[in-house]
């Protein structure tokens, strides 16, 4: 986790940007934290929205929902079950995305955008399986440490990442602010696109 902070500072020099905010959904949220451990100087504000907490927090693996749980497992098998178990799954996103996405709590109008980007996302399946070997693993650093002005977004409805996440991790980064969306699903950016992007710029 802690060296992708460096491709992110490499790629802003490049576009020529000084400062930056970062926004982290589900478990890109790690992500997001890592660059705010890292670049405490350029990133300027930290969104997590529906964000995954780290591995070695107390229940995390208890409570993380069960398809996660299983590819999480999956994803330490071995070349030829990784490749049969992702490639499924890239295959369901693609001829039938509405099932994939019906108890993730995604709008029905997203559901072929959902799939579509999970058929992209698993061309090579190599990238899935790293993405959660890496959520099975300790991330090298405690947000607790983050320095950076937060805010959390969560719904009470979300069937993917338990509710009381975002609750922890509000509590635990210092300063934090958190925005519980009454009745929103990981997907509840959908519906609150202003009010985050206008958090990040604030």
């Amino acid at each position: 986790m802690l060296d992708w902070p460096a491709d992110v500072e490499q790629l802003a020099d490049q576009l020529g940007l000084d400062a930056w905010a970062v926004m982290g959904w589900s478990a890109g949220g790690m992500y997001a934290q890592a660059c705010a451990i890292c670049l405490p100087g350029r990133v300027t504000r930290l969104g997590l929205i529906a964000s995954v907490i780290p591995r070695d927090w107390p229940g995390m693996i208890d409570q993380i929902n069960r398809t996660d749980r299983i590819f999480m497992r999956l994803s330490h098998a071995g070349s030829p079950v990784e490749r049969v178990a992702f490639s499924m799954l890239r295959t369901t996103a693609r001829h039938r995305p509405e099932a994939l996405v019906k108890r993730s709590g995604a709008p029905d109008e997203l559901a072929r955008d959902v799939g579509s980007a999970l058929v992209a996302g698993l061309v090579d399946t190599r990238g899935a399986v790293q993405e959660y070997r890496l959520l099975d693993e300790p991330w090298g650093f405690d947000p607790t440490s983050i320095t950076v002005p937060t805010h959390v977004w969560q719904g009470t409805a979300d069937d993917l990442v338990p509710a009381n996440w975002g609750e922890r991790l509000a509590a635990a980064i210092p300063g934090a602010q958190l925005t519980v969306i009454d009745g929103g699903s990981h997907f509840l950016w959908y519906d609150h696109w202003d009010e985050i992007l206008a958090a990040l710029l604030a």
